[in-house]
């Protein structure tokens, strides 16, 4: 093959990366913090136990146990609910260390491809490589894209799946029972708690959305 068609091909490659592949990746970061919002939220089981026992917290913090005509035992198991509460809170924040440090990675990982990419542009238009070598380079880019699209942020996602299990696994049926041995001495004491999300999704991490720079040489 001459050059010159080589060069033709490695801008058809380059055309398609740019139009294609990059706009993806935004595509594909954005379902991430869809999809990772739902796993979080959306986890009733991790929601209810950390209302109860956010109730619970409330209830010791208001004085339950402090009065003559209190169940001192109601008031124990409560104040178990409490350091369930606490520890729930401690997940919580290893989770948002999680999502901050997928954020930067994503950030740090598609810098380097866009910066790829627009040394690569320049080469082309510069006619800079051979173009053997500059087509080898585009389909390493491309490759590398497709596979942060397909599998990476993918293993970032089972990652938080197995994170809310483990943190579900950890809580709930231990919290639940306890909240049940209240109910059966006490059916007042934890009625009419708030609704509270387990974990504050809203977060800088999962809020931000991706956004590229535009390429640095038009196509």
């Amino acid at each position: 093959m001459t050059e010159e068609f080589g060069y033709t091909r490695c801008f058809k490659m380059a055309k398609e990366i740019n139009i294609k592949y990059l706009p993806k990746m935004t595509e594909a970061y954005n379902n991430y913090t869809n999809v990772a919002k739902g796993i979080i939220q959306n986890n009733e089981s991790l929601n209810e136990t950390r209302s109860f026992t956010e109730a619970a917290a409330e209830r010791l913090k208001n004085g339950y146990g402090s009065e003559p005509g209190h169940n001192n035992n109601v008031a124990a198991y409560l104040g178990q609910l409490r350091e369930i509460n606490e520890e729930m809170k401690d997940a919580s924040r290893d989770l948002n260390r999680m999502l901050s440090e997928n954020q930067t990675w994503f950030k740090k990982t598609t810098q380097k491809l866009l910066e790829t990419n627009n040394d690569l542009l320049r080469d082309i238009k510069e006619s800079k490589k051979p173009a053997e070598e500059l087509e080898s380079e585009l389909k390493t880019l491309a490759k590398d894209i497709v596979d942060l699209i397909n599998n990476v942020l993918p293993s970032k996602i089972d990652d938080i799946k197995r994170f809310v299990s483990k943190t579900e696994n950890k809580f709930v049926t231990n919290a639940y029972n306890i909240k049940s041995t209240i109910d059966k001495m006490d059916s007042v004491v934890l009625r009419g708690y708030r609704h509270n999300v387990w974990s504050d999704v809203d977060s800088e991490f999962l809020r931000s959305k991706a956004s590229f720079f535009d390429t640095e040489y038009k196509m």
